[in-house]
This record gives structure tokens, C-alpha cells and sequence, in this order.
């Protein structure tokens, strides 16, 4: 469950806790997961939580770009796995939004 209502006293912890988890599993390639959650608490009714998976070359500075057929997911609480083989050195975080 979320730990508060989207509001401005919750300075932008509202979004989620989820973490996004990774590791190699060979060949260069890269696998990264993460529980993708609904939003559900009483402040969410009506709310959609949306997330994106998205990769950089620099981690201090740059651009985000999407990771392919993993820009818009909608949270139902699955777990979401993205096998990726990098070009290069790549930083990845977690996008997360809500849409009413």
C-alpha cells in the first residue's frame, strides 16, 4: 500500500516505492525487474499508475529514453521482467506516473 495520498506535503513520494532490480545473466545480456503496483490506496480512487522503463549512456547527465515495449505499463501489481542487451554502458532507472 502507498505510504500517502498524492498531495504537495508528500513531496513526490506518493508516485510508488517499487525498485527496480537487475542483473547479468550472460551473453551481455541484462535482466531487469519490478513489481509494478496499482495504485490503491483511498487518496488513488480513480487514479492509474503508469510506469516506464528507461536507459541513459551517462548516468550523471543526459537524456532518459524509453526502453522499447516498456514505455507505458499499467500497474496491476504483476511482476514486469525486461531482458535488455546493452550497447555499450547503460544506466537504467523507473518512470512512474498517474493518470485519473
Amino acid at each position: 500500500m502507498d505510504s500517502c495520498i498524492p498531495s504537495a506535503t508528500c513531496a513526490g513520494e506518493w508516485r510508488t516505492d517499487t525498485r527496480l532490480q537487475g542483473r547479468g545473466t550472460g551473453a551481455n545480456e541484462v535482466t531487469l525487474q519490478f513489481v509494478a503496483k496499482q495504485a490503491s490506496s483511498p487518496g488513488y480512487f480513480g487514479m492509474t499508475r503508469h510506469y516506464a522503463v528507461e536507459s541513459r549512456a551517462d548516468l550523471g547527465s543526459g537524456q532518459w529514453d524509453p526502453v522499447a515495449s516498456y514505455e507505458d505499463i499499467t500497474g496491476s501489481g504483476q511482476t514486469v521482467t525486461v531482458a535488455v542487451v546493452p550497447v555499450g554502458r547503460r544506466f537504467y532507472h523507473l518512470n512512474a506516473w498517474l493518470t485519473p
